[in-house]
């Protein structure tokens, strides 16, 4: 027989009991002391798991319940209720095994974070009914329409010009094009997840030639056939929901979907989507017999105006080190994308 100190609950009142827990192989689990005296089976109760130095508590099928005084090895001679916990009870008391778990399980969220959503991203973007993406890009462009965007200046004539050009270049794809004026995104073209490439009048205005502007549009419709937007999304989405989870803020997680279109329109695409989308550009550019070289043109014309845009409005806090710049950003340096693009015009 063995036998420890505790203290007893009877489940009834929230009075407590010093008594002796023993355990016998013929007699079961005996409870006496203080006016207690009770029998239970060991294969009916449940031993709660050990969490640091807080005491052992074991549950009987009547409601009550025992809180263990010493520092008994009850796990050795009990049903254990939970080997995991039982696990990292035993890492709680041996330190040299804490550093490397805690290095573990940060990796893990790392891994998760870094590789785990992005791929479930992927699966999930091209599974999504057309009916979400079609509601997400409708609502995103009526966002962008009150906030930033105003009618296209443009002649109806030179509108009606580059959507025949641009009808011609997207060949099958079913996707519409609109042109409208900013004055805040200046030079720019956004693909949305609907399938609706909107051109600035300031991108109009930027290229030489109507070969850069094809250029352009078949760098947006790499993106919506990659879904780069819904995958930029959905990882964004699931990457907050789940901290939304963890912290226990249901209220923000019942009040997020609210926001996708205007995180929609402020994200920028990473390097690997930018990549992606100068790839599928360049190969529909040499299958339409037109010259690669032409985006990376026009890349170069709208790095230019950016760094004078950057220049004029704060060009005295301008001291950043161009290679840390590079490094950081969540865009392929534009230099980088020009030689990779001219590279593989001259392969073909």
């Amino acid at each position: 027989m063995i036998s420890t100190r505790a203290y007893y609950y009877d489940g009834k009142s929230s009075r407590r009991y010093l008594v002796e827990l023993s355990l016998d192989a013929g007699t079961g689990i005996k409870i006496t002391g203080d006016g207690v005296s009770v029998n239970y089976d060991p294969s009916q109760v449940k031993v709660a798991a050990a969490v640091g130095s807080q005491a052992r508590a074991v549950y009987f099928p009547d409601d009550a319940k025992c809180e263990l005084i010493d520092d008994f090895p009850l796990e050795d001679h009990l049903p254990k209720n939970n080997p995991v916990f039982s696990f990292i009870h035993r890492l709680e008391n041996r330190w040299r095994y804490l550093v490397p778990s805690l290095v573990i399980v940060v990796a893990s969220f790392w891994a998760g974070f870094e590789y785990g959503v992005p791929a479930l991203a992927r699966q999930a973007a091209f599974i999504l009914p057309e009916e979400t993406s079609s509601r997400l890009g409708e609502d995103t462009l009526a966002f962008l329409d009150k906030a930033l965007f105003k009618p296209s200046q443009l002649e109806t004539k030179r509108i009606a010009q580059l959507q025949e050009r641009f009808r011609y270049m997207m060949a099958d794809r079913q996707y519409q094009i609109e042109f409208r004026s900013s004055e805040k995104m200046q030079a720019n073209a956004l693909a949305l997840p609907s399938g609706v490439i909107v051109f600035t009048d300031g991108m109009v205005e930027l290229a030489s030639d109507d070969e850069e502007l094809l250029a352009v549009l078949a760098h947006e419709i790499g993106h919506i056939e990659e879904r780069h937007g819904l995958r930029q999304v959905i990882q964004n989405s699931m990457t907050a929901v789940l901290m939304i989870l963890v912290a226990g803020d249901i209220t923000s997680a019942s009040s997020f979907a609210a926001t996708l279109p205007v995180m929609l329109m402020q994200m920028k695409f990473s390097r690997q989507f930018e990549s992606e989308a100068d790839d599928f550009a360049v190969h529909l550019l040499l299958k339409q017999g037109l010259d690669p070289g032409k985006l990376a043109t026009i890349l170069g014309r709208m790095a230019e105006q950016v760094d004078d845009e950057t220049d004029n409005e704060n060009e005295a806090d301008k001291k950043e080190d161009s290679a840390s710049i590079d490094f950081l950003s969540t865009h392929p340096a534009t230099q980088e994308r020009i030689a990779k693009i001219n590279a593989a015009s001259l392969d073909q």
